[in-house]
């Protein structure tokens, strides 16, 4: 995920070529594919934000105050380029200290969905997780309840147990395809070898 990601922001193996010796030219050329790539689709896919309508007025009118008090034009726009980076992202619902429903998109670097084995692969439950110098801290999201866990040496301790509200698993995968293949990982062999042709004719122009 993190070399997807430097793909992305323009950082491809080319930067981590060894160093040519002193008296050679060593240019470091790096052609931003990717990003182009996926700005390019997530402008044809969401160049014109979704829209949404229902028959009742007072549905309707719940609908838009969800989507301004979430910005959903922006979370939905960041949901696919970040499934277009690694080939799927999740969004995560919860609700505030005012009990207010939020939506979040979060990086497949951070969370996780295990489905079961049946051939409809229902979601069984969703882990957050992230580092704290030597801890793993996150959170266990099941369908009834919501519980914090801390791995510590091995040792897993739960602890804040709370109610789902939701009734459901309010984590939900948005997949670029079946393969969960980043848009632009098919051509990474590509952008490399042309970064690197590049770089060696930036080179031997400065030699001549």
């Amino acid at each position: 995920y993190e070399y997807l990601f430097n793909m992305y922001r323009n950082q491809p193996e080319i930067f981590d070529a060894p160093r040519k010796a002193e008296f050679k030219p060593d240019n470091r050329l790096a052609v931003a594919f990717p990003k182009y790539m996926v700005d390019t689709l997530g402008g044809y896919f969401n160049g014109i934000p979704i829209k949404k309508t229902h028959e009742l007025i007072e549905f309707l009118e719940a609908i838009s105050q969800f989507d301004n008090r979430n910005d959903m034009e922006d979370e939905e726009s960041e949901l696919f380029k970040m499934a277009c980076i690694y080939g799927h992202a999740f969004e995560y619902i919860y609700q505030n200290e005012q009990t207010e429903t939020k939506a979040i998109y979060v990086s497949p670097k951070d969370v996780f969905i295990v489905y079961d084995k049946s051939i409809e692969q229902k979601p069984l439950f969703a882990v957050h997780y992230g580092q704290e110098e030597t801890k793993t801290v996150g959170v266990l999201i099941e369908i009834d309840k919501i519980r914090e866990f801390v791995i510590d040496k091995g040792v897993v301790r739960f602890e804040n147990e709370q109610v789902n509200p939701f009734g459901k698993l309010p984590v939900i995968e948005f997949m670029l395809n079946d393969e969960r293949q980043g848009l632009f990982e098919p051509v990474i062999s590509l952008v490399n070898s042309y970064n690197k042709v590049m770089s060696e004719k930036a080179n031997d122009v400065d030699y001549f």
